[in-house]
């Protein structure tokens, strides 16, 4: 019969953790006291998962080899722990999984496309690019608001990036999560030269782009302000 160890994993909330060392003894490499356990028996269903949880987030990588061959059951969320916290040898010691591994890849590229628009940089932008990915939605900036990848690169005013999600066929005027448009993101840009906002949001309106709500009254003088442009549309 299986003994059960009762562990604390570094993985999870307060409220999921059980609570004794054998999860921190995974995630801090105490490889002899987790074979100890594993020969004595692992309630998989129970405790498995969090033990190695705990490995893997230690980056224990060795352990976490032991785990799984003590009869670690190997779900799909094994898969994406590795795969994610960047152990391709243990990954292909495992038995070839291209129906995860495949979107595993193409949504960690989305990502590091997303956080290359908003670190700045055009090279990773253009060379991560894929049609599909210049109208998602997403959130990487640590909050809730929901933005497209020119919404970040107008967030910024990263004014090749701008120039070059807008000739791939980004839309312009699709709006946040907080109901912000391209250029209302610009005209509130702070800590930006002058001249840089002026440019970016020309750029976007010399396509099409539009102040949310239409711009009229102070609204329109406030963008002015910002160094914005000179003849906004009228609502």
């Amino acid at each position: 019969m299986n003994t059960l160890h009762n562990i604390i994993s570094l993985t999870n909330s307060r409220a999921e953790m059980l609570t004794s060392d054998l999860g921190l003894a995974a995630y801090n490499g105490y490889r002899d006291e987790v074979q100890e356990a594993l020969d004595k028996g692992v309630d998989w269903e129970v405790e498995g998962k969090y033990l190695l949880s705990s490995a893997i987030f230690g980056q224990q990588w060795d352990i976490a080899r032991d785990i799984l061959k003590a009869g670690m059951p190997i779900s799909d969320s094994v898969y994406k722990q590795i795969y994610y916290w960047g152990n391709p040898l243990l990954l292909s010691e495992l038995p070839p999984r291209p129906d995860i591994i495949e979107p595993l890849k193409k949504e960690s590229k989305k990502h590091m496309f997303l956080n290359a628009i908003v670190e700045g940089d055009l090279v990773n932008t253009k060379r991560l690019y894929e049609f599909e990915w210049l109208n998602i939605e997403s959130a990487i900036l640590g909050d809730r608001v929901v933005r497209q990848p020119l919404h970040y690169a107008a967030l910024f005013c990263y004014l090749e990036i701008i120039k070059f999600l807008i000739e791939a066929g980004a839309e312009v005027n699709t709006i946040t999560g907080d109901n912000q448009s391209a250029l209302n993101l610009v005209a509130r840009c702070s800590g930006v030269d002058k001249s840089l906002r002026k440019k970016c949001f020309s750029l976007i309106h010399t396509h099409g782009g539009k102040i949310i709500p239409p711009t009229s009254g102070w609204f329109e003088y406030w963008c002015l302000s910002r160094g914005a442009w000179r003849s906004l549309p009228k609502s």
